[in-house]
């Protein structure tokens, strides 16, 4: 018997494996750690990816337990026809080559607001062409509710002032009246 053998030096390719692997433990470690809730669909707009974040959010707002290959066909029958529409319309303009940036409400299980920026940013295949779109939201609520709380102030600072029978004056650190 004899016995015939071919080598190959894989020394390279492992160092790249390796690399590849470090890469992509960094990029979930950042896409874990933070407080933004991230996702990504295909053109079908079946769900592709998404950190724990998404999974908790879409758990504790709508109790579903988020799978890849879900289709965001099936969050129609939890949320309001608007709700749904508005979210429809804004994946369809990113999925066509738009990026989009809008603020949305929603309201959890509980019944409680919350104010979400909501980022969609195609992303290209090879070809050029939409293949996916990434989705990120953060939770604006506090800063909301400081505007709105801020608003109210001013309109009552306004009302007094206006309605007040005395001459108002207001003057800056120059001296200079401002008011």
């Amino acid at each position: 018997g004899q016995l015939i053998g071919v080598g190959y030096d894989i020394t390279e390719r492992k160092k790249i494996e390796k690399e590849v692997a470090e890469q992509a433990s960094k990029l979930k470690a950042i896409i874990e750690s933070g407080r933004h809730i991230i996702w990504t669909v295909d053109r079908n707009m079946s769900l592709v990816s998404f950190n724990t974040n998404y999974y908790r959010m879409m758990k504790d707002y709508y109790g579903i337990e988020s799978k890849q290959g879900m289709n965001f066909q099936e969050a129609q029958q939890i949320m309001s026809k608007k709700h749904f529409d508005d979210w429809y319309q804004n994946f369809q303009e990113a999925i066509g080559g738009k990026f989009k940036v809008f603020e949305k409400k929603f309201i959890d299980k509980e019944g409680k607001n919350h104010w979400m920026e909501i980022f969609l940013n195609p992303i290209l295949n090879e070809q050029g062409k939409v293949a996916k779109v990434a989705g990120l939201m953060n939770d604006i609520t506090e800063k909301k509710n400081a505007i709105v709380e801020l608003t109210q102030s001013e309109q009552k600072f306004r009302t007094l002032i206006e309605t007040m029978s005395e001459g108002v004056i207001y003057v800056n650190n120059e001296d200079i009246i401002q008011y």
